[in-house]
């Protein structure tokens, strides 16, 4: 079960080692590039997997507006920005949230992981350059979706079930988790229990992708904008079929393209997110 942290900062000298910007942590920090945001709260998920909930400031600051699905730099508790101390981290939470949420295994062990052990509520995160292409922009309505997701690569995948569910978009998506335990499964299964999911081990890759509950592939005919209206010239369709989202490590998306290709999915149909880069 997750266990919630006080929100409130914490009163050990250790919340005294936070970096705290001169204007109290909304708004930029020198560069301007670089945003300082308070951690709300940290929730423990399961064994060493934890989220973090980052507090956006009020006023809108285009500089941290994100699309669900998209991506945020985040450096190292205490450390100056450099390339070991800084990791791509999706985000789970959609804008109406107010928030950014990220998980994140500290198992590693590395030095980055290792900083966030300390890491307590009321202290200060930095954060650049949202971005990602791994989202629902463009798709035509009614397009299926299937989300394969491996192990915490389920991150970004939560914001764009909830964003799907949040603004009532008309996609019919399925749900297959890989992993040996299934973060946020409590949350989606209560958020979306009309949803087709399935939860299984590397060992049931095949069966999964092969359940017949999952949104159909069949092709749908639908006019394309322009058309002529009935008996007023020809009249053209274009043809969309669902879409594979997949998040993981470059091995597992590896594996699961190779897969989908092998049962007929068309290359343009899958979208990748890897979490090795």
């Amino acid at each position: 079960m997750s266990a919630l942290l006080n929100t409130s900062p914490d009163p050990t000298p250790d919340s005294k080692k936070s970096h705290v910007p001169k204007d109290g942590g909304h708004g930029n920090a020198h560069p301007p590039w670089l945003h300082t945001l308070k951690v709300s709260a940290i929730r423990h998920e399961f064994d060493d997997t934890w989220s973090y909930f980052l507090e956006l400031p009020p006023e809108k600051n285009p500089a941290l507006t994100f699309i669900p699905g998209q991506f945020i730099h985040l450096v190292a508790p205490g450390a100056p920005v450099s390339k070991p101390t800084v990791r791509h981290m999706s985000i789970a939470s959609i804008p109406e949230d107010g928030h950014l949420r990220i998980a994140m295994s500290l198992a590693s062990g590395s030095p980055y992981k290792q900083a966030f052990r300390s890491l307590r509520p009321g202290q200060y995160l930095q954060v650049f350059g949202i971005t990602g292409s791994f989202s629902l922009a463009s798709l035509p309505e009614k397009t299926p979706l299937v989300f394969i997701a491996g192990g915490i690569g389920i991150t970004p995948i939560m914001s764009l079930m909830r964003h799907i569910a949040d603004k009532q978009l008309n996609h019919p998506w399925g749900l297959i988790h890989v992993a040996n335990t299934h973060l946020f499964r409590s949350e989606i299964d209560q958020l979306f229990p009309e949803n087709p999911r399935i939860y299984c081990s590397r060992h049931g890759i095949d069966s999964a992708l092969d359940s017949p509950g999952l949104p159909a592939r069949e092709a749908e005919e639908r006019p394309q904008i322009g058309t002529p209206p009935p008996g007023q010239g020809h009249r053209t369709f274009e043809v969309q079929s669902t879409q594979y989202f997949l998040c993981g490590s470059g091995g597992f998306l590896a594996s699961i393209t190779r897969k989908l290709l092998d049962r007929g999915i068309p290359p343009e149909s899958i979208r990748t997110e890897d979490f090795d880069h």
